[in-house]
């Protein structure tokens, strides 16, 4: 570490790199070929890979980025509502089937049709996430002159 708590030109470059990396990958690269690509010689880099790691001024910016990645991955992951209805609204046009046909051939030589409804994961993801919850409504008569006899009906 260079004086006053500040990092070295090679240990920047290296943060930096390594920082680019897990943005690029969402994942945490290797240390040592991070190294390499900042120009240090092998010997050099496989030796450095951990103390720069867990260095205090590199180490929790590392750990910050690869969460920040987890969290990304995790929300992409997550089918959001309008998501769903693009997906229902193009089915009820016409755009996008709701079925798949499929036929197999096993080596018995048997065909056997199987019929996928696309729409059951969409229904299933629905259910879970409590969009078919019917929205409450007020029911009760508050005008009771509103009231029809059953002469009016």
């Amino acid at each position: 570490m260079a004086k006053g708590g500040k990092l070295t030109a090679s240990q920047r470059k290296f943060k930096t790199l390594y920082l680019e990396a897990i943005g690029k990958t969402g994942q945490r690269p290797n240390a040592a070929e991070i190294l390499l690509r900042a120009g240090y010689s092998e010997k050099t880099a496989y030796h450095k890979a951990h103390i720069y790691l867990h260095h205090p001024l590199i180490g929790p910016d590392i750990e910050a980025a690869l969460q920040e990645a987890e969290r990304r991955a995790r929300k992409k992951a997550i089918v959001t509502r309008e998501e769903l209805l693009e997906i229902l609204s193009k089915q009820a046009r016409g755009e996008e089937p709701t079925e798949i046909h499929v036929t197999i051939d096993p080596a018995k030589g048997k065909v056997v049709k199987h019929t996928v409804r696309k729409t059951e994961p969409i229904d299933k993801l629905c259910r879970m996430n409590g969009y078919y919850a019917a929205e409450k409504q007020d029911v009760t008569n508050r005008d009771a002159s509103a009231v029809m006899t059953e002469e009016e009906l």
